[in-house]
């Protein structure tokens, strides 16, 4: 049911569906048509009724519509307003699909935007598009039709749109445009909206990309569209780069990308996902460079402690074809009796593929285990034509019987490798636990780094959800490889194909980094990968000082070592790349994990894993506490140290439990996670994962797992926002900072208050902070800020002294 005035819609509390009936139903009301009729909105309603109409009326909710997207709809407030009401949230329009093309030719961006709005109401609406323009872009083409005549639009400079923005957010009591009010903007009045109907909007704009000692970096706006009404059916970004040199380390911060490297100067990006509401800008990078190895850095710091650094490397593809080194590749496969199956046939399938993509200069053998070992070669033979063709058929020939007998299997492996200049790689399949020989877990894990003279590198595939995750974790790990795990519904031959396409062309082993400027520390990983080509190598890290520094890139090629350099600075302030502190905590609480996984529990760990969760907003199965309506709050204790004893008690249970815990599917989803921790690229909030929304899951980390829907009305990730470099939990319905101390003075400020724009003015540096409520505590320095209902509607000028910067 929907009450008209006008062109304006107005939607009806239910509670108030009963009255609304009444008083609008002309087949339920006794009167003369011909004597005393009022038309309200299409209807005649008797004038007697008049002042029952307005009572019922003053109970509605009078509210505008609105949408969001990378640009977004404001919907006109009513023409005829009530009795004064208290402020609610605006309804919202929903966005239908996002679509975005990017074509950067030599740096110059030309981005198309596509996005189609739906008005859920019975009503056609009429309102203003609004569009936040990337700083130095040019709108080239806006297309609306509206009964075949296009409508205009007009940019703004960035006071006016400022202005714009602080009004809307005044009559929309809502703080969430704040994140965009330092943005020029581009703006076209639209209507209709057809009632049930679609608006189609299609925007083009030209950039020129800067570039920064090769690397070169593009924005999109894509955070708005958190605010549709529902999920998106689908969202995509797509593009197009070229450049005269050589494209390297394309790279996204924010988002999972698929990247296809058409030429070494033409490659192409896309983003897709369906059903969701995309809460992050994209964001991407990539390098231009003729280098052999191009590789470049990207820094944070905001001037109070010590910077980030992300150093990222990557091999040029049309210069290193002849520096592929050769490679000894052994496979080790479980035929054991339950890899009976469609199991063995894709492990067939997966060495197929490998055997096929060897190079003629590698050495390779194959071992099948069960209760015994049975390897193709009694040691490692040549991938020529005649030996990869009886390989071949030695791998269709496999049956799966016995039991599983994992020392003797790796004992048998590593003892045919040999050290020399050439790459060792084992790739390692079991289904299950030791069941013959030696099955003690760590007698296993240390027989096989004790006997890996030759150095090599263990990747370890874990099938199913009967294996031991602390044996595969550690004998990846300590043998410098990786565990990865094959859930029952996810295909072996995918996920080993596609590791070894990634491992066939090493490029440059044995790598280290050297720096000659800043201090460089707390690097991570801290044990360097090999560098294959079309691989990325990724380095978190930190430093302190500033200013010019070489960055030495060493390793091995072969017999030779060889050794690239880069010259960059170090900024003493720079606050740009704001997601780099998130993405190396995520990283170093991995490690952390690791070592209490390997040596045993240890309180300093304890306490840095929990310190850094709650700083950057980590969260793991070990800290769910910080964002579990259902674990102990602040408000509980008298003082901090009670509060911080409380959760540390939890997370020694929570660390007690999964070590005890290293099989079954919590244990390889929690295995899993860690592994995607340990390689953390994407500064993506933490959506907790909880027992009763995904059965015996664990909790997953940063973008593992796959559809989350946390329990009860207040779900664990609606208890933290990240905001830029920092992170906001939800404590007694008032979101603080984490960077608010218990004992700084606060400074209380009343939302939507002169005081509360004049803040906005003076610190401009925390708008952004101030989207995420309008009942927050954030840090401003000296003092934080406290931005309630009950706080000031004005400051004196010593509080004014105390907030500023």
């Amino acid at each position: 049911m929907m009450v008209s005035f006008g062109a304006s819609i107005f939607q009806p509390k239910p509670h108030l569906h009963f009255i609304l009936q009444v008083l609008f139903d002309q087949t339920s009301l006794p009167y003369n048509r011909q004597t005393y009729l009022l038309f309200l909105g299409g209807r005649a309603m008797p004038i007697r009724l008049l002042p029952a109409m307005w009572v019922a009326c003053s109970l509605l909710l009078f509210l505008p519509v609105v949408s969001f997207a990378d640009g977004f709809i404001i919907i006109d407030p009513p023409r005829i307003m009530p009795p004064p009401l208290p402020p609610e949230s605006p309804v919202r329009l929903n966005i239908k699909y996002h679509h975005v093309e990017v074509q950067i030719t030599d740096q110059v961006a030309v981005t198309t935007v596509d996005q189609v709005f739906s008005n859920p109401l019975s009503r056609e609406l009429e309102g203003t598009y609004i569009f936040p323009i990337p700083e130095g872009a040019n709108i080239t083409r806006f297309s609306m039709y509206v009964n075949g005549e296009e409508l205009e639009g007009r940019i703004l400079d960035k006071e006016e749109a400022r202005r714009i923005y602080e009004e809307i957010v005044r009559q929309q009591k809502d703080p969430a445009l704040l994140e965009y009010m330092n943005r020029r903007m581009f703006q076209a009045r639209i209507y209709p909206i057809p009632a049930k109907g679609e608006k189609r909007i299609k925007l083009e704009y030209s950039e020129v990309l800067r570039q920064d000692n090769g690397t070169v970096k593009y924005h999109y706006t894509l955070s708005t569209e958190k605010f549709s009404g529902k999920a998106l059916a689908s969202v995509n970004v797509e593009a197009d780069i070229r450049s005269p040199q050589s494209i390297l380390n394309v790279y996204s911060p924010t988002h999972e990308i698929e990247v296809d490297d058409v030429t070494e100067n033409h490659v192409k990006v896309r983003y897709a996902e369906e059903n969701t509401r995309p809460d992050r800008d994209f964001i991407l990078y990539y390098t231009v460079s003729n280098a052999d190895i191009g590789f470049n850095v990207l820094t944070f710091n905001d001037g109070r402690n010590d910077g980030f650094f992300l150093l990222m490397a990557s091999p040029n593809s049309a210069k290193i074809h002849q520096n592929v080194l050769p490679k000894n590749v052994l496979f080790i496969l479980d035929t054991s009796g339950s890899m009976a199956g469609e199991k063995l046939e894709q492990a067939r399938h997966a060495l197929e593929f490998c055997i096929n993509r060897l190079n003629p200069d590698d050495t390779f053998n194959i071992i099948d285990f069960d209760t015994r070992i049975e390897p193709y070669a009694t040691q490692m033979v040549d991938a020529n034509r005649h030996n990869m063709k009886s390989a071949l058929q030695f791998v269709r020939g496999l049956e799966a019987e016995g039991g599983t007998n994992i020392n003797d299997a790796l004992l048998e492996g590593v003892s045919m490798l040999k050290k020399g200049n050439r790459p060792n790689m084992i790739i390692f399949l079991t289904d299950g636990l030791p069941t013959v020989g030696e099955q003690n877990i760590q007698k296993i894990i240390s027989n096989t780094v004790a006997a890996n003279h030759a150095n090599a590198r263990l990747f370890v595939f874990g099938v199913g959800y009967d294996v031991n995750t602390q044996l595969l974790d550690k004998l990846a790990l300590d043998n410098h490889g990786i565990p990865e795990y094959v859930e029952p519904d996810e295909n072996i031959e995918v996920k080993i194909s596609s590791l070894f396409a990634k491992l066939s062309n090493p490029v440059l082993t044995d790598v280290t980094l050297g720096f000659d400027g800043v201090r460089v520390k707390e690097l991570y990983p801290q044990t360097l990968p090999d560098i294959f080509r079309g691989s990325q190598l990724i380095v978190a890290g930190r430093y302190r000082g500033h200013g010019a520094t070489t960055i030495h890139l060493s390793g091995k090629q072969g017999s030779r070592q060889q050794a690239y350099h880069l010259t960059t600075d170090f900024p003493k302030f720079d606050n740009q790349n704001d997601f780099l502190p998130r993405i190396w905590a995520g990283r170093k609480i991995a490690f952390l994990i690791d070592q209490i996984v390997r040596h045993g529990e240890d309180k300093e760990l304890v306490d840095e894993i929990i310190s850094l969760s709650k700083k950057y907003g980590i969260i793991t199965e070990y800290t769910s506490f910080l964002v579990d309506q259902d674990s102990p709050q602040f408000s509980e204790f008298e003082s901090d140290d009670d509060y911080y004893n409380a959760v540390r008690d939890q997370a020694y249970d929570t660390m007690n439990a999964a070590s005890e815990e290293q099989t079954g599917k919590r244990a390889v989803g929690r295995a899993k996670a860690q592994q995607e921790m340990r390689a953390m690229k994407i500064a993506r909030p933490p959506i907790p994962r909880t027992d009763e929304s995904l059965g015996d899951e664990p909790w997953g980390v940063g973008s593992a797992g796959g559809d989350e829907r946390p329990r009860g009305d207040n779900p664990p990730q609606s208890r933290i926002q990240q905001i830029k470099d920092r992170t906001f939990y939800l404590q007694q319905e008032t979101w603080v900072d984490a960077e608010h101390q218990g004992s700084a003075k606060i400074i209380q400020i009343k939302p939507f208050s002169p005081a509360y724009f004049e803040l906005l003015q003076k610190r401009s540096d925390l708008t952004e902070y101030l989207a995420a409520g309008e009942n927050l505590i954030v840090n401003a320095g000296k003092v934080s800020i406290h931005i309630t209902p009950n706080g000031q509607a004005t400051l004196t000028n010593a509080e004014w002294q105390l907030i500023s910067p």
